[in-house]
Order: structure tokens, then C-alpha cells, then sequence
């Protein structure tokens, strides 16, 4: 019985294609963190109920006022003589 050894046909690897592995092993190691969640925070605090009824009526009153056609645009400089 003859036993092949996979290292004796194997290729010598140029440092690109050792760069390449390496990077796109880093991709893989990203992608799996953030498929196992090993590094996320836990959900986010809410608002009180007191801020999250101003947030809500904040935002509905921007409604209040329509897009205009055009903006005329000031520069910043100008008002910090």
C-alpha cells in the first residue's frame, strides 16, 4: 500500500498568495463575529417616557412646515466676523 502525503505535491505559496489568504481570513474572522454576537453591546436603553413624548412631538410638528423650492444658502464665515 502505497500512502500519498498531501505536503509532498504541494505548491510553495508566493507572499501574495499568502497576503491574500491572510486578508481573506480577516474577513472571515470579521464576518463571524458579527454572525456569533461575541462583541455586541447589549440593546440599547430606551428613552424615558417623558423624552420619547417630546421626541414624538418634535418630529410631527417638523411636518408643520413645507419643503421650500429653493434654499438660499448663507456661508458659515460670513456671520463669525
Amino acid at each position: 500500500m502505497i500512502a500519498i502525503s498531501a505536503p509532498l505535491f504541494a505548491q510553495p505559496v508566493t507572499q501574495d498568495e499568502e497576503e491574500s489568504a491572510r486578508f481573506g481570513q480577516h474577513t472571515r474572522d470579521w464576518v463571524q463575529l458579527q454572525v456569533s454576537g461575541d462583541a455586541a453591546d447589549g440593546p440599547p436603553e430606551g428613552f424615558s417616557a417623558e423624552i420619547a413624548d417630546r421626541v414624538w412631538k418634535r418630529y410631527s410638528k417638523s411636518f408643520d412646515n413645507e419643503i421650500p423650492e429653493s434654499f438660499e444658502r448663507q456661508s458659515f464665515a460670513e456671520g463669525q466676523r
